[in-house]
This record gives structure tokens, C-alpha cells and sequence, in this order.
């Protein structure tokens, strides 16, 4: 009823008033909706970029300190260097050389005592870049059996190889 008394009340005004308060009513609509929603909003944004902004900073502080840290620099260089030996000392099979130089992703690795089972996803000239490695490898493991799958956009495959000594496998 109150309703319809307003209704009433602006439709008997003045046809130059009513024009005049319809944008006095849009604009307050406006700023209710700004006051009660948008402005909230913005405030609940700007703490969220504040926390991440924290987060970020500390999450470089923390990344900083990892990568100074004399311990683990000393590993890398130690790590390098027996890789670097293994490879001048005849170049035996090496899992992590292996995805290394080929570029594939480790789905699984299986090492057993005759045969070992490894999975990969990988593309064409990755699988390329594996045989290439293990025909390099001395002593060569042997490559029993081989699947390669499509899957999607990449390939699946599946390798048995065996080797002369298990001592060789990581």
C-alpha cells in the first residue's frame, strides 16, 4: 500500500520534477550498490594482494637463503662431479642421464634382477634422443621389448631392458 502511495505521489508530480528525480534515484541506487557491495569488494581484494604480495616476498626471502646455502651448492658441484666422472669412465646406463639428454617424463620405474620395466611419455624426437643414448651407453643394457603408444598429443612407452650388471642401474 505504502508502495503505491509513493507511485502515486511521483506519477501526480510535475513531468519536469519527475525527470528531474529519476536520475537522483538512479544515482543513490548507485551509491547504495557501491556502498553495500562494490566497496567491500574492493576492500576484501586490496587485503588479497597485500597477503600475496606477503607471500611472494617471503617466498623469495625463503628461495634465496635455499640457493646460499654453502651445503647444497657444495652437493650440486660433488653430484656434477661424479656424473661427470661416470660419463669419462665408459658412459653406463644412467636413469637420471637418461631423462636428462632425452627430454622424456618418468612414468615409472621398475629395476628388477633380469629385467628392469621403465615408462616414459615423450614425443617423437625425444624417443629418438633415448635410443640414441642407450646405443651410447657402454656397457649397452639390452633392450628386450618395446611398446610405444599415441596417447593424446604425446606417446607412451614402455621398455624392458636387461644389464650385464645390476650394479650399473640407479
Amino acid at each position: 500500500m505504502m508502495e503505491n502511495e509513493f507511485l502515486l505521489r511521483w506519477l501526480l508530480m510535475a513531468e519536469r520534477l519527475r525527470w528531474l528525480s529519476l536520475p537522483a534515484v538512479l544515482l543513490t541506487m548507485a551509491l547504495a550498490v557501491n556502498a553495500l557491495w562494490i566497496g567491500p569488494l574492493k576492500a576484501q581484494l586490496r587485503q588479497l594482494q597485500q597477503e600475496t604480495t606477503l607471500q611472494q616476498r617471503q617466498y623469495r626471502q625463503r628461495l634465496t637463503l635455499l640457493l646460499n646455502q654453502a651445503g647444497l651448492q657444495q652437493l650440486q658441484a660433488r653430484n656434477q662431479q661424479l656424473l661427470d666422472e661416470m660419463v669419462r669412465a665408459g658412459r653406463p646406463f644412467s636413469l637420471y642421464t637418461l631423462l636428462q639428454r632425452s627430454g622424456s617424463e618418468l612414468e615409472q620405474w621398475l629395476p628388477g634382477e633380469r629385467e628392469s620395466e621403465l615408462r616414459l611419455w615423450l614425443s617423437w624426437p625425444q624417443l629418438q634422443a633415448l635410443f640414441a643414448y642407450l646405443a651410447g651407453c657402454e656397457p649397452a643394457p639390452l633392450l628386450n621389448s618395446f611398446t610405444v603408444q599415441r596417447k593424446e598429443a604425446r606417446l607412451y612407452a614402455t621398455f624392458y631392458l636387461a644389464f650385464e650388471r645390476q650394479a650399473l642401474l640407479d
